[in-house]
């Protein structure tokens, strides 16, 4: 089990800064859809290169251009790209591809998606290598990923899965009881006064498993 450190509304100083107070217990870093609009592709080759350890995840949520978009992401350094599960084939198959290229690896995004059985065994059958249950920040006030990520694993039990959306060290036990393969911690993390104690006792739970 991973826990991945998601930072999207900080600025880069302060990521770095983060990163390398945590990283004992981080084992993913992901560059979240705000911090690459705010500082562009490039922030991803900063982190692979100052952490070149731990895998960085570049949060695309391509939607179209599956390849190009992919291909951007791996060249900068990313390990792990997302597509949106709602996206169409064309568009999951050529993220697929262009990570079998570069020898990297594809996260599905399955927020908005409806109709989740069929999804997820069209993404296992394409070859997708995690699928992300995501509770969207717009969301979180009134839903949490928990119901999705049970309904994933029952679907596909041997399934790599991540979780994310609102996670913290007050509720991440019942999300660590489900036995993701990565559970992503933004706010969580990003937003306490004491982010390494949390990362710290975060990973300790995660190890009990």
């Amino acid at each position: 089990m991973r826990l991945q450190l998601s930072c999207d509304f900080i600025g880069i100083d302060r990521a770095v800064g983060l990163a390398a107070d945590l990283e004992p217990y981080i084992d993913i870093i992901e560059m979240g859809t705000p911090f690459i609009l705010r500082n562009g592709i490039d922030v991803v080759r900063v982190f692979k290169e100052r952490f070149p350890q731990k895998s960085i995840l570049a949060d695309m949520k391509i939607m179209d251009g599956g390849y190009d978009e992919a291909r951007m992401a791996f060249e900068a350094g990313a390990d792990i790209v997302t597509v949106l599960a709602v996206s169409s084939l064309n568009t999951l198959h050529n993220a697929v591809k262009c990570a079998g290229e570069f020898g990297k690896e594809v996260m599905a995004d399955m927020m908005e998606v409806r109709e989740i059985k069929e999804k997820v065994l069209m993404l296992q059958e394409m070859g997708v290598d995690y699928i992300c249950v995501h509770t969207a920040v717009d969301n979180q006030e009134y839903d949490a990923p928990l119901s999705e990520l049970r309904a994933v694993k029952q679907i596909l039990p041997d399934a790599r899965i991540a979780v994310a959306g609102g996670i913290k060290l007050e509720n991440i036990d019942e999300v660590i009881a489900e036995k993701p393969d990565i559970i992503v911690v933004g706010g969580g993390l990003t937003k306490v006064d004491n982010p390494r104690q949390v990362a710290r006792a975060m990973k300790e739970k995660m190890k009990k498993i």
